[in-house]
């Protein structure tokens, strides 16, 4: 297929003709050695550095099989052997590594190859590739002419034939360009990619029997940049916990305001006095450290209260979020500390929140660093359960960090926004109490309604505030000019909005799952920028890996798989043993015996300036009609669309009937002139074929966007106007039958998931229906219904 490599900026509709290239040369010595290798192998020089080439695109795209182009002299037939002029055509190379094969085997296939190409003279028509690579010899082989002497002229025209090109020459060594469209690539990225061909060759010719899944791409140099270097955050923290830290801000300021929600407030002194209550009817209970206790309590000043009493009980509370099911968290909690008015009837032993009495005094019940501070519950993509167990030292770790970074004081007042079984929850509470700031809880209206949360950020003289990913979207249209925000964080989903300059406040982007203590990765965000805004760079006694699928180091650049280690990595899964195994895997990287790493799923690069741009998932990573598309990619593009709040891309259909669907929120939005808009700047194989507009994106009870309901929502046409007689009605029949869903006039087949094959069926539905000719070709010239129709009519009244 065709070779997708990653690139530095967005690829436009219509492709930029302007080029830019960068001399590249092998040093004698290697070349010498990769003609003894290629004569060993009965192999020319040109197909050995060509198999160098598919193995640097492999690791580059991950794709195993594609294809690309290098110009023949064409000047096979006898007629052209004496003639002065052009004859050169473009062949095709495939370029096979399917399997792992050695690297003698991948020269013998690429041999093969490049003999059947030379045999049959090249390709016809447009190039069906978007690389190219050449290697010429220095001596022209030109016929003899009398008087006529000929030397070499260089011409270059500036301007970029294909996305990449590797243009030598073959003289005592090997010399050239490598020509490159500058509106995909950056210098130092095609810098880069040369000095990594260099190295594959270098251990290509060395390394005959070896698979190529050992080939060594990465210079010294740059091992220790991606390995060390960018992951250099060890900074020594304050390793006391949560607990510890409120009980000192409760003896320093016992009268400062801690925590208040819309049904009140409390002291810090107040704060400690009803935990360290609660904290010993649990210790009554026979709560202690490692004791799970499952706290259900609405969002405020009492889910503040119940937390920070597990804590001082030595336990660990399992954080039990709105809308969650009992049955996700009830068998891994003994005990269950809940509020009058929200009695289940609970399985499990239950303390009542309203039921205060006994001493107010701390406990003193010491907790270490390895022992559980919080059990937090996700649904991983199976849809299973899996309770993830965080340890104090994490947790110590985030607030430490967060404190100091952020120069948080006893003066800052936090908002807290997220679900309660959201683990954002707890860093928006326990950082600022930590040093005797206040946390005011927002109510539903607030979270509800982007106006209302900024009017009410205003009024409640908020300094720091979190939103999660698509509230802050939303949120980042109004108004924040009143507000006295120091700083704005968001995380959660993929960003894909910049900030206004009339923000006010620097705009934070964190990543982090839930396995790795909230925060991993953070980040700036700038008002400017072609792609979606990055995640940043690992963050204190965080540790950040980009790995191919071999477990080895990937390039700059290159996409592969983000793994995270340090400080804040979690236990495991609560009773899991299976699954905390095939997730938590050991520091290959690193070497050192007993550190881990978590697997997140999430398929990111390194951008040279060390921070991590995030591509999208591995599971949302589709293949469409040959071409693998990033979901990510294209809800970037739709997102950026003048009037588009938020939007989400789902494939959906079986088989033939795949296809993208996207949905997008937004006032007075168009779905058939968003289509024609984003037909502008994807390519057709990207553009979905049904755009639906929504009041709002379905998400989960953490905030972010629900794929699955999306995948189950109906599409709506994208266009409404009705189907106008017979003719269209009977070819929105073959539609709905081919394709999986009934069209609008002026829908377009190819998007909504047509390809040749069903073509040729569609018209050949056409033509036994209508008992008329009709060309194959005419669905590819007029892929909507009523052009169809036009067609047919013309063809029924003998126009034809």
């Amino acid at each position: 297929g065709l070779l997708e490599l990653p690139t530095d900026r967005p690829r436009q509709k219509v492709a930029g003709a302007r080029g830019a290239r960068v001399p590249f040369e092998l040093p004698r010595a290697v070349f010498e050695k990769i003609a003894a290798f290629g004569r060993a192998e009965r192999a020319t020089p040109f197909m050995v550095l060509f198999a160098a080439l598919s193995l640097l695109f492999h690791r580059y795209s991950g794709q195993r099989a594609f294809v690309g182009g290098t110009p023949i002299a064409n000047r096979q037939r006898r007629e052209f052997e004496d003639l002065i002029g052009l004859f050169v055509t473009l062949a095709v190379l495939h370029a096979d590594l399917e399997g792992d094969p050695t690297v003698r085997e991948l020269l013998e296939r690429t041999r093969r190859t490049a003999l059947d190409a030379y045999a049959n003279g090249g390709a016809d028509g447009a190039p069906l590739f978007q690389t190219a690579f050449a290697l010429e010899t220095t001596a022209l082989d030109l016929p003899a002419w009398e008087g006529l002497e000929t030397a070499p002229f260089e011409l270059y025209s500036q301007a970029a034939k294909y996305d990449l090109a590797f243009m030598l020459n073959q003289g005592e060594t090997i010399s050239g360009w490598i020509e490159y469209n500058p509106d995909l690539f950056d210098r130092t990225t095609i810098l880069r990619m040369g000095e990594q061909f260099r190295s594959l060759l270098e251990w290509m010719v060395e390394s005959g029997g070896r698979r190529i899944s050992e080939a060594r791409m990465l210079s010294a140099a740059e091992s220790q940049q991606l390995a060390v270097e960018w992951n250099d955050t060890l900074v020594e923290h304050d390793a006391r916990s949560y607990v510890a830290r409120i009980e000192e801000q409760a003896r320093l300021r016992p009268d400062a305001p801690a925590v208040s929600d819309e049904r009140g407030s409390v002291t810090f002194r107040e704060l400690n006095q009803r935990a360290n209550r609660l904290a010993r009817r649990l210790v009554r209970e026979g709560v202690g450290p490692e004791i799970t206790v499952a706290v259900v309590v609405d969002r405020g000043v009492e889910l503040v209260i119940a937390w920070l009493a597990v804590g001082k009980a030595g336990g660990a509370y399992l954080a039990v979020g709105e809308g969650v099911p009992r049955a996700r968290w009830e068998a891994k909690a003994p005990l269950i500390v809940s509020q009058r008015h929200r009695a289940e009837g609970y399985a499990g032993r239950v303390v009542w929140m309203d039921e205060e009495s006994g001493w107010s005094e701390n406990l003193g019940i010491p907790v270490a660093g390895e022992n559980l501070a919080y059990v937090i519950f996700t649904s991983g993509s199976t849809g299973k359960p899996k309770g993830v167990a965080v340890e104090h030292r994490g947790l110590s770790n985030l607030i430490d960090w967060h404190v100091r970074v952020h120069e948080v004081h006893a003066g800052d007042r936090a908002s807290q926004v997220a679900n309660s079984g959201f683990d954002a929850a707890g860093w928006e509470i326990w950082p600022y109490l930590a040093v005797g700031a206040s946390v005011t809880f927002a109510g539903d209206a607030q979270r509800q309604s982007p106006a209302e949360l900024v009017e009410w950020l205003r009024r409640e003289r908020v300094t720091f505030c979190f939103l999660p990913t698509l509230l802050a979207e939303a949120a980042l249209a109004e108004d924040f000019s009143q507000t006295r925000l120091r700083v704005l964080f968001t995380g959660g989903d993929r960003l894909r909005q910049r900030p206004p300059a009339t923000l006010g406040c620097p705009l934070w982007n964190l990543y982090g799952p839930t396995e790795t203590t909230v925060v991993s990765t953070w980040g700036q965000v700038s008002g400017e920028g072609a792609w979606a805004p990055d995640i940043g760079g690992p963050f204190a006694n965080t540790r950040a890996y980009v790995l191919d699928e071999r477990g080895a180091l990937a390039p700059i650049g290159v996409i592969g798989e983000l793994y995270l280690g340090g400080v804040g990595l979690a236990r495991g899964y609560l009773g899991q043993a299976a699954e905390t195994a095939e997730r938590f895997v050991p520091d290959a990287v690193s070497g050192e015996p007993g550190r881990r790493l978590y697997r997140t799923g999430d398929l990111v690069k390194w951008g040279r300036d060390g921070r991590l741009v995030c591509v999208g998932r591995s599971d949302e990573q589709v293949k469409l009609r040959g071409y693998r598309i990033e979901l990510g990619e294209v809800e970037t593009q739709l997102a950026q669309l003048e009037g588009v709040r938020a939007a989400a891309v789902v494939l959906k259909g079986e088989g033939e009937r795949r296809r993208l669907a996207a949905y997008v929120v937004g006032d007075g939005l168009d779905a058939e002139e968003l289509r024609a808009r984003l037909r502008e700047r994807l390519p057709d194989y990207m553009a979905p074929g049904v755009i639906s507009v929504l009041d709002e994106l379905p998400v989960t009870t953490n905030g972010k966007i629900n794929r699955a309901a999306l995948a189950k929502l109906e599409d709506t046409a994208g266009s409404s106007a009705q189907l106008r007689g017979p003719i269209e009605e009977a070819i929105a029949d073959f539609w709905l039958e081919l394709l999986g869903r009934r069209p609008a006039p002026d829908d377009r087949f190819f998007e909504l998931g047509g390809h040749s094959l069903l073509a040729s069926r569609l018209a050949a539905r056409i033509r036994n229906t209508f008992q008329i000719e009709f060309p194959l070709a005419i669905v590819f010239e007029k892929p909507t219904v009523s052009l169809l129709a036009s067609e047919v009519e013309t063809a029924l009244s003998g126009g034809g």
